[in-house]
C-alpha cells in the first residue's frame, strides 16, 4: 500500500479555483462550511477550473486577511455530511438553485462523514494565508470537467458541536453558494440566503485521471487516502 500511495503521491497537483488566486488574496471574507449548527452549505466550481478529468483527494481553504482578523488553530464540527457530485447547476447566483437537492447531481458520493477537522497549519504575517482549513477525503470523487460543474455540499444538523468558527478568504462575483444559517437546513431543504455569487477560494488536491496501462487508478488514490489518514 505504501509504494501505491507513493506512485499516486507523486501524480498529485493541486488547483486552486478561481485559478490564479493560490498568491492573490479574494475581495471578501465569507463564513465557511461549518460556521453553525444546522447549516447546509453548497458551493458551486466552474468545471473550466479543472483542465480536464481528476480525482479529487482533498479539500482547502485559507483564513481571511487582513492579518489581525481571527485565525483559530482548528475549526471542528461533529456529525458532518460533505458529498461531491457533476452538477448541471451553472457556477454564477443566476444558475443555481435556493433548494438544495435540484443542485445534487446524480453521481453524488459522500466523501466524508462524522467528525470534521480544519487545521490551520500555519500563517503568513502578511500576504494571503495559505490553503490550511483542509480535510482528507475519506475516499477521492472522480470528476470529469465535460459533464458539468462541481458541485461542493456540506450538511452540519443541528444537534452538532461547532468548535471556533472562522473568516475565510472569499471572491465577490465568485461562482454560486447557497447557504441556510440559524435553522435547520437539512429540515428545511431551502438556502435561506438563497443564491448568491460570493465564493470561498478553494484549493483541491487532485491526481490527474491517467490514460490506461499508467498504473495510476482510482484504487491507487483511495489507497494514497487511507495512507494520509493512517499517518496523521
Amino acid at each position: 500500500m505504501v509504494a501505491v500511495a507513493a506512485s499516486v503521491a507523486s501524480a498529485q497537483t493541486t488547483i486552486v479555483a478561481p485559478n490564479g488566486f493560490a498568491m492573490t488574496d479574494g475581495s471578501a471574507i465569507a463564513d465557511g462550511p461549518i460556521d453553525d449548527a444546522g447549516d447546509r452549505f453548497q458551493q458551486v466550481y466552474s468545471g473550466s477550473f479543472f483542465g480536464g478529468p481528476v480525482l479529487i483527494t482533498e479539500i482547502q481553504f485559507r483564513a481571511a486577511n487582513p492579518e489581525n482578523s481571527f485565525r483559530p488553530n482548528s475549526i471542528t464540527a461533529s456529525d458532518v455530511l460533505v458529498t461531491l457530485s457533476t452538477t448541471l447547476s451553472e457556477a454564477s447566483a443566476a444558475g443555481i438553485a435556493s433548494a438544495f437537492d435540484d443542485n445534487v447531481g446524480s453521481d453524488v458520493q459522500t466523501v466524508l462523514t462524522g467528525m470534521l477537522t480544519l487545521d490551520r497549519g500555519g500563517s503568513n504575517a502578511t500576504g494571503p494565508q495559505p490553503f490550511e482549513y483542509g480535510f482528507v477525503l475519506d475516499t477521492p470523487f472522480a470528476f470529469d470537467p465535460s459533464f458539468g460543474n462541481l458541485l461542493l455540499d456540506v450538511s452540519v444538523p443541528s444537534s452538532a458541536s461547532i468548535a471556533l468558527g472562522s473568516g475565510f478568504g472569499a471572491l465577490e462575483s465568485f461562482d454560486a453558494v447557497v447557504d441556510q444559517p440559524d435553522i435547520d437546513g437539512i429540515a428545511s431543504k431551502t438556502g435561506n440566503f438563497g443564491a448568491t455569487s460570493t465564493g470561498l477560494v478553494t484549493q483541491f488536491t487532485t491526481v490527474p485521471v491517467p490514460e490506461p496501462g499508467s498504473g495510476v487508478t482510482l484504487l491507487g488514490a483511495g489507497a494514497f487516502v487511507l495512507f494520509r489518514r493512517l499517518s496523521r
